[in-house]
Protein backbone atom coordinates (compact mmCIF):
# COMPACT_ATOMS: atom_id res chain seq x y z
CA UNK A 1 0.00 0.00 0.00
CA UNK A 2 1.27 3.47 -0.91
CA UNK A 3 1.45 5.49 2.28
CA UNK A 4 3.20 8.61 1.01
CA UNK A 5 4.25 10.40 -2.15
CA UNK A 6 7.90 11.25 -1.56
CA UNK A 7 9.43 13.16 -4.49
CA UNK A 8 10.18 13.47 -8.17
CA UNK A 9 13.77 13.51 -9.39
CA UNK A 10 15.44 16.07 -11.59
CA UNK A 11 18.64 14.80 -13.18
CA UNK A 12 21.53 16.97 -14.35
CA UNK A 13 25.29 16.73 -14.76
CA UNK A 14 27.66 17.55 -11.93
CA UNK A 15 28.94 20.42 -14.07
CA UNK A 16 25.55 22.11 -13.62
CA UNK A 17 25.27 21.47 -9.88
CA UNK A 18 26.41 24.87 -8.62
CA UNK A 19 24.32 26.76 -11.17
CA UNK A 20 21.14 24.81 -10.44
CA UNK A 21 21.44 24.90 -6.65
CA UNK A 22 22.78 28.44 -6.12
CA UNK A 23 19.41 30.20 -6.25
CA UNK A 24 17.22 27.37 -4.98
CA UNK A 25 15.49 27.65 -1.63
CA UNK A 26 14.01 25.00 0.63
CA UNK A 27 17.00 22.64 0.79
CA UNK A 28 16.15 19.85 3.25
CA UNK A 29 19.41 17.91 3.02
CA UNK A 30 22.22 17.04 0.64
CA UNK A 31 24.63 14.15 0.26
CA UNK A 32 27.59 13.94 -2.09
CA UNK A 33 29.26 10.89 -3.58
CA UNK A 34 26.45 8.46 -2.82
CA UNK A 35 27.12 5.04 -4.30
CA UNK A 36 24.75 3.95 -7.05
CA UNK A 37 22.86 0.78 -6.24
CA UNK A 38 23.64 -2.17 -8.50
CA UNK A 39 19.95 -2.45 -9.36
CA UNK A 40 20.12 0.94 -11.12
CA UNK A 41 22.62 -0.17 -13.77
CA UNK A 42 20.12 -1.82 -16.13
CA UNK A 43 17.93 1.30 -16.09
CA UNK A 44 20.69 3.78 -16.93
CA UNK A 45 22.06 4.85 -20.29
CA UNK A 46 25.48 5.44 -18.75
CA UNK A 47 25.97 3.25 -15.66
CA UNK A 48 28.39 4.90 -13.25
CA UNK A 49 29.53 4.52 -9.68
CA UNK A 50 27.95 7.43 -7.83
CA UNK A 51 25.89 10.60 -7.70
CA UNK A 52 25.19 13.71 -5.63
CA UNK A 53 21.76 14.33 -4.11
CA UNK A 54 20.07 17.60 -3.12
CA UNK A 55 16.54 17.34 -1.72
CA UNK A 56 14.25 20.39 -1.88
CA UNK A 57 10.86 20.96 -0.28
CA UNK A 58 8.93 22.50 -3.16
CA UNK A 59 5.35 22.54 -4.47
CA UNK A 60 6.27 19.01 -5.50
CA UNK A 61 9.20 17.74 -3.38
CA UNK A 62 12.14 17.43 -5.74
CA UNK A 63 15.34 15.44 -5.47
CA UNK A 64 18.09 16.83 -7.68
CA UNK A 65 20.44 14.05 -8.78
CA UNK A 66 23.80 14.93 -10.32
CA UNK A 67 25.83 12.41 -12.34
CA UNK A 68 29.12 12.76 -14.18
CA UNK A 69 27.26 11.93 -17.38
CA UNK A 70 23.57 12.17 -18.22
CA UNK A 71 21.47 10.79 -21.04
CA UNK A 72 18.97 12.27 -23.45
CA UNK A 73 16.36 14.69 -22.13
CA UNK A 74 13.06 13.30 -20.89
CA UNK A 75 9.61 14.46 -21.96
CA UNK A 76 8.38 14.70 -18.36
CA UNK A 77 7.52 18.16 -17.02
CA UNK A 78 5.80 19.91 -14.12
CA UNK A 79 3.15 22.50 -14.89
CA UNK A 80 0.70 24.05 -12.44
CA UNK A 81 1.80 21.61 -9.76
CA UNK A 82 0.97 18.56 -11.91
CA UNK A 83 3.47 16.04 -13.27
CA UNK A 84 2.96 15.64 -17.02
CA UNK A 85 4.22 12.66 -18.99
CA UNK A 86 3.39 10.45 -21.96
CA UNK A 87 2.15 6.98 -22.69
CA UNK A 88 2.64 4.78 -25.74
CA UNK A 89 0.00 2.13 -25.09
CA UNK A 90 -3.03 3.20 -23.08
CA UNK A 91 -4.01 -0.23 -21.80
CA UNK A 92 -0.43 -0.97 -20.76
CA UNK A 93 -0.11 2.40 -19.05
CA UNK A 94 -3.31 1.97 -17.05
CA UNK A 95 -2.32 -1.56 -16.05
CA UNK A 96 1.13 -0.35 -14.93
CA UNK A 97 -0.17 2.56 -12.84
CA UNK A 98 -2.99 0.47 -11.35
CA UNK A 99 -0.39 -2.04 -10.16
CA UNK A 100 1.17 0.75 -8.11
CA UNK A 101 -1.73 3.02 -7.12
CA UNK A 102 -4.78 0.77 -7.35
CA UNK A 103 -8.12 2.41 -8.09
CA UNK A 104 -6.77 5.97 -8.16
CA UNK A 105 -6.11 5.72 -11.91
CA UNK A 106 -8.74 7.10 -14.29
CA UNK A 107 -9.07 7.51 -18.04
CA UNK A 108 -10.51 10.76 -19.39
CA UNK A 109 -10.68 10.49 -23.18
CA UNK A 110 -7.00 10.47 -24.22
CA UNK A 111 -5.72 11.54 -20.81
CA UNK A 112 -4.75 9.09 -18.06
CA UNK A 113 -4.96 10.77 -14.67
CA UNK A 114 -3.61 9.35 -11.44
CA UNK A 115 -3.67 10.72 -7.90
CA UNK A 116 -0.36 9.59 -6.39
CA UNK A 117 -1.43 10.67 -2.89
CA UNK A 118 -0.72 8.13 -0.17
CA UNK A 119 -2.78 7.53 2.93
CA UNK A 120 -0.56 9.84 5.03
CA UNK A 121 -0.36 12.72 2.54
CA UNK A 122 -2.31 15.89 3.27
CA UNK A 123 -2.47 17.02 -0.35
CA UNK A 124 -3.03 15.53 -3.79
CA UNK A 125 -0.15 14.80 -6.15
CA UNK A 126 -1.38 14.40 -9.71
CA UNK A 127 0.19 12.62 -12.66
CA UNK A 128 -1.30 13.17 -16.11
CA UNK A 129 -0.25 11.17 -19.15
CA UNK A 130 -1.05 11.94 -22.77
CA UNK A 131 -0.30 9.98 -25.95
CA UNK A 132 3.35 10.05 -27.00
CA UNK A 133 4.78 9.97 -30.50
CA UNK A 134 6.86 6.83 -30.20
CA UNK A 135 7.64 3.85 -27.98
CA UNK A 136 9.11 4.96 -24.70
CA UNK A 137 12.42 4.00 -23.12
CA UNK A 138 12.76 5.85 -19.82
CA UNK A 139 16.09 5.81 -17.99
CA UNK A 140 17.09 6.84 -14.47
CA UNK A 141 19.81 9.15 -15.83
CA UNK A 142 17.71 10.93 -18.46
CA UNK A 143 18.21 14.69 -18.23
CA UNK A 144 15.37 16.55 -16.50
CA UNK A 145 12.37 15.25 -14.57
CA UNK A 146 11.71 11.55 -14.71
CA UNK A 147 11.59 9.24 -11.68
CA UNK A 148 8.78 9.41 -9.14
CA UNK A 149 9.41 7.98 -5.66
CA UNK A 150 6.64 6.74 -3.38
CA UNK A 151 6.84 5.15 0.06
CA UNK A 152 5.12 1.88 0.85
CA UNK A 153 4.67 -0.12 4.02
CA UNK A 154 5.13 -3.51 2.33
CA UNK A 155 7.72 -4.80 -0.16
CA UNK A 156 6.73 -4.20 -3.79
CA UNK A 157 7.00 -7.11 -6.23
CA UNK A 158 4.53 -6.43 -9.06
CA UNK A 159 6.16 -6.95 -12.47
CA UNK A 160 4.34 -5.14 -15.32
CA UNK A 161 3.62 -7.29 -18.35
CA UNK A 162 5.49 -4.87 -20.63
CA UNK A 163 8.31 -3.85 -18.32
CA UNK A 164 10.22 -4.87 -15.25
CA UNK A 165 10.56 -4.55 -11.51
CA UNK A 166 14.13 -4.71 -10.24
CA UNK A 167 15.42 -6.64 -7.27
CA UNK A 168 15.43 -4.87 -3.92
CA UNK A 169 18.47 -3.20 -2.40
CA UNK A 170 19.21 -1.12 0.68
CA UNK A 171 20.57 2.42 0.77
CA UNK A 172 21.17 4.81 3.67
CA UNK A 173 19.94 8.32 2.86
CA UNK A 174 19.59 11.12 5.41
CA UNK A 175 20.28 8.61 8.22
CA UNK A 176 17.48 6.28 7.16
CA UNK A 177 17.83 2.77 5.79
CA UNK A 178 15.69 2.46 2.69
CA UNK A 179 14.62 -0.72 0.94
CA UNK A 180 14.41 0.32 -2.71
CA UNK A 181 13.31 -1.15 -6.00
CA UNK A 182 12.51 0.41 -9.37
CA UNK A 183 9.72 -0.44 -11.78
CA UNK A 184 9.16 0.70 -15.34
CA UNK A 185 6.90 -0.02 -18.28
CA UNK A 186 7.46 0.34 -22.03
CA UNK A 187 4.08 2.10 -22.09
CA UNK A 188 4.99 5.05 -19.83
CA UNK A 189 7.87 7.57 -19.83
CA UNK A 190 8.12 7.64 -16.02
CA UNK A 191 10.07 5.23 -13.82
CA UNK A 192 8.84 4.64 -10.28
CA UNK A 193 11.09 4.19 -7.27
CA UNK A 194 9.29 2.18 -4.59
CA UNK A 195 10.74 2.84 -1.14
CA UNK A 196 10.14 1.12 2.17
CA UNK A 197 11.76 2.75 5.22
CA UNK A 198 13.37 0.01 7.29
CA UNK A 199 14.78 1.80 10.33
CA UNK A 200 17.00 4.68 11.34
CA UNK A 201 20.67 4.05 10.71
CA UNK A 202 22.57 2.98 13.80
CA UNK A 203 19.54 1.77 15.74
Amino acid sequence: MIIKFDHITYVASREQRETLTASRKGLMFQENDLANLDIKAALMQYPQEGHDLYFYDDVIPTEYIFYDRVGKETSVSIRDGIVHGSYFDKEGAIDFLTGIFGRKVESLDEVIRCNMKGILDRKDYWLELRPGDCKLSPFLDGKGYGTIAVITNVPFHIVPYDGECTAHDTLCVNNKLLDICFTRSDSVDVIFEIVMVEQESGK
